[in-house]
């Protein structure tokens, strides 16, 4: 074999060589994202079903209820929502004015999940903190709706702000989570619903 054939069959054998090591890569980077996408995403749907389900249960806070207990805006079932973290205020015994009363607050701090629990009366509360879920970037998204300006019956849901004022007009909210994962990966896991208030006015729009 002469020395111009063996350069040819050493650049065709280097072409080979890198061709499958590619194809190798790339099969192993597809297996990767295969076996982690599954958990990003049931992890994205736990926390969004954790919170809409907290947020369809939650309890209206009463006048009675403001001066003894963690809640603090009358009328509605949620208290300091924004698009990044919601409170939502919960009364075990619906009858009662002076039991045992708590809220949670949801949200992200870092790259954790966290739910923060209060439970007790004005004064004598006690707070603990929960993480849910640690690891890769985390984004919590919420956004809320009344019902015609807050009209019961209505035949429309109309995103807004919710206030102190006008937290009573509140009849659902849209959940969102979205997680990337951690590492060379970067898989990203997304999961939405939308909820509606069990004990907010009632629309003729059904949202679950």
């Amino acid at each position: 074999m002469s020395l111009v054939e063996l350069l040819v069959a050493s650049t065709v054998g280097l072409i080979l060589v890198g061709t499958l090591f590619t194809a190798m890569a790339s099969i192993y980077n597809s297996l990767q994202f295969s076996a982690t996408m599954p958990t990003v995403q049931a992890n994205a749907r736990q926390i969004v079903e954790t919170v809409a389900d907290n947020l369809r249960d939650a309890t209206v806070c009463q006048s009675t209820d403001a001066s003894a207990s963690p809640c603090a805006w009358v009328g509605g079932p949620l208290e300091n929502p924004s698009a990044s973290q919601v409170t939502t205020y919960y009364r075990p015994d619906a009858g009662a004015t002076n039991g045992i009363e708590q809220n949670e607050t949801y949200y992200v701090s870092g790259n954790s999940f966290k739910i923060d629990t209060t439970t007790g009366a004005v004064g004598h509360t006690t707070t603990t903190t929960q993480t849910v879920y640690s690891g890769g970037t985390i984004t919590l998204s919420l956004v809320y709706f009344q019902a015609d300006a807050g009209s019961t019956g209505a035949t429309a849901l109309t995103p807004f702000t919710p206030t102190a004022t006008n937290s009573n007009t509140i009849v659902g909210a849209e959940i969102t989570v979205t997680i990337v994962s951690a590492g060379n990966d970067q898989v990203t896991g997304s999961y939405s619903t939308m909820v509606k208030c069990r004990n907010c006015p009632v629309p003729s729009v059904a949202l679950d």
